[in-house]
């Protein structure tokens, strides 16, 4: 019967310790809460972040103005027909261009009279 004793008295004592450490860990934890570093540190978190939200909104106003990929690509595929037709007028422009030579050595020749 003694070691049941024994045991309960032992379960007693670390009980108390166990209420004195968590009394201990809450009376740091309101000094943690309280100390002018914290307060500090999250007065320093607010600027930080009104900082930022004040840059994501320019980045955002400036995204607003930008095309979309969508129409990136819409341009490019303009651009590959422009540059296209811009062939088909190069082979038409040399072509006028060998005809208006002709005719010009044609009526040099004096034959055109």
């Amino acid at each position: 019967m003694m070691t049941a004793g024994f045991f309960q008295f032992v379960s007693s004592i670390c009980a108390v310790i166990a209420c004195a450490c968590a009394m201990f860990v809450a009376w740091r934890a309101n000094q943690w809460r309280n100390s002018d570093e914290v307060r500090d540190g999250f007065k320093s978190a607010a600027a930080r972040t009104a900082s930022l939200e004040g840059r994501v909104a320019v980045v955002e106003t400036r995204l607003e103005h930008m095309p979309t990929a969508e129409q990136v690509n819409g341009i490019k595929s303009a651009l590959s027909r422009l540059e296209g037709e811009m062939d088909g007028v190069q082979a038409t422009m040399t072509k006028v261009e060998m005809s208006v030579n002709r005719i010009e050595s044609w009526l040099i020749e004096g034959r055109g009279k």
